[in-house]
């Protein structure tokens, strides 16, 4: 800023009026410096977010992987080996009828572990992508909870997501399929899945309890509410939007909107 003076210099009036624009000028400056700052802030932990998540699914990864070629494969050589032992024995033998039990319930463990290993990190969700994997996850649950389940996919198959659109994507619908199953009570749920050009758009609907959204997120224990903080920040991290929609006794609605590229957070 520069100040020119008539000839005889500032009349005093003068000087409070250049005095007042300084200080105003000074604000936005100061206003430009704490909005430079706190970008800078909110960029740096958006990377931190990305590489906690990025780490967190890599560990899934592994631990899904070891559950199924480890833990998995010794214990089908187990249950190989109690089915050996059972020609030992004569039909009807006490012996027989405890080995039988036991290899029934090696049986049911390793079906156990590969359930949690898919859980862990779905390998339909690498080979197959993101709406295959859904409609998959959607049936998985409807078996275990019992459900009566519609799935609708609206518009033309387009190209696959980002992966880390498409992993977000996958735990939020998972993380609201759960709520429904273990909350919620619900005997019906559907999940629609419509394709546009930009992004896709899934929006889960169930028949449960329901709750009262705001009194949820503003509970001051973070533990009733840290699900759907989760479902939040991995959407607002790829640069998407979530919309929960839910009051006691009508259902819960869950619409989230993923790109099909991520924001770029260098």
């Amino acid at each position: 800023m520069s100040v020119g003076c008539k000839e005889g210099g500032l009349e005093p009036r003068d000087g409070s009026v250049v005095a007042s624009v300084a200080r105003q000028i000074g604000l936005v400056l100061e206003n430009l410096r704490l909005r430079d700052e706190r970008e800078a802030r909110e960029a740096r932990l958006a990377r931190v977010l990305s590489y906690t998540m990025q780490a967190q699914e890599g560990e899934r990864a592994r631990i899904a992987r070891e559950l199924h070629d480890d833990a998995g494969q010794r214990l089908t050589y187990l249950k190989l080996g109690l089915k050996a032992l059972e020609s030992e024995f004569e039909p009807g033998h006490q012996g027989l009828v405890l080995l039988e039990n036991l290899r029934d319930a090696v049986g049911q463990s390793i079906e156990g572990i590969r359930d949690m290993a898919v859980q862990l990190r779905p390998p339909a969700l690498d080979d197959l992508g993101l709406v295959p994997s859904l409609e998959r996850l959607l049936r998985q649950c409807a078996t275990s909870f019992g459900w009566q389940v519609d799935f609708q996919l609206v518009g033309e198959d387009d190209p696959r997501l980002s992966p880390e659109c498409e992993v977000a994507a996958y735990r939020i619908v998972q993380e609201a399929l759960t709520n429904a199953g273990r909350h919620a009570g619900a005997r019906r749920v559907s999940l629609i899945a419509e394709q546009l050009s930009q992004a896709l758009v899934l929006v889960v609907e169930d028949d449960g309890t329901g709750f009262d959204v705001s009194e949820i997120m503003d509970d001051a224990d973070p533990a009733r509410h840290l699900g759907l903080d989760g479902m939040r920040e991995r959407i607002e991290l790829v640069g998407g939007s979530l919309m929960i929609e839910s009051s006691p006794g009508s259902g819960t609605s869950v619409r989230v909107r993923v790109p099909r590229r991520s924001r770029v957070v260098e």
